[in-house]
């Protein structure tokens, strides 16, 4: 972690344990790490750290600019597609998009949408009013089927997940 030291005094660490602060000379006293390190927690996952770093390797082979041009054009289609799709609303805004597109299906349920997408393993998420309270109100929205491309997703699975969308329906 990297922190300047005059932020880190506006900020009290979440939690801590011996890795973060010291005990003082009792149990009701401690000091905390004069680093950065007094947000790390030393409990940690291995496997989760091993798999970043896997991941990361992964991208610098493929290339960052190849992921965001790959993401991005698959989003793109997806949202073009969907827009094609009778009743579907494409939810997503901005002059620059990323690989998360976001919609709903007049009369069908968010989460029926998800179950049947579920159902042909593709695996999008419901996100609902509470999770961008703001965004959503001022837009009349109560939830949106998220769908998020990778890099790795095929033509095949896309065509998956809109040929499911078509089909859900009331």
């Amino acid at each position: 972690f990297f922190s300047r030291r005059g932020a880190m005094a506006l900020a009290e660490p979440a939690m801590l344990d011996n890795w973060g602060a010291e005990w003082g000379p009792d149990a009701a006293s401690y000091t905390l790490q004069p680093s950065a390190r007094r947000y790390e927690s030393y409990e940690s996952s291995r496997a989760g750290q091993v798999g970043l770093g896997v991941a990361v390797r992964y991208c610098l082979d493929v290339g960052i600019e190849r992921i965001w041009a790959t993401v991005h054009d698959m989003a793109a289609g997806l949202r073009a597609e969907l827009g094609r799709i009778p009743g579907v609303t494409v939810c997503d805004r901005g002059s620059v998009r990323c690989g998360i597109v976001s919609f709903v299906k007049a009369g069908v349920a968010c989460d029926d949408v998800r179950a049947a997408l579920r159902r042909r393993r593709c695996h999008v998420w419901v996100s609902r009013r509470p999770s961008t309270r703001l965004d959503f109100e001022s837009r009349g929205l109560q939830e949106v089927v998220r769908a998020s491309v990778h890099y790795y997703n095929t033509p095949e699975e896309v065509e998956l997940l809109l040929q499911t969308v078509r089909e859900v329906g009331p």
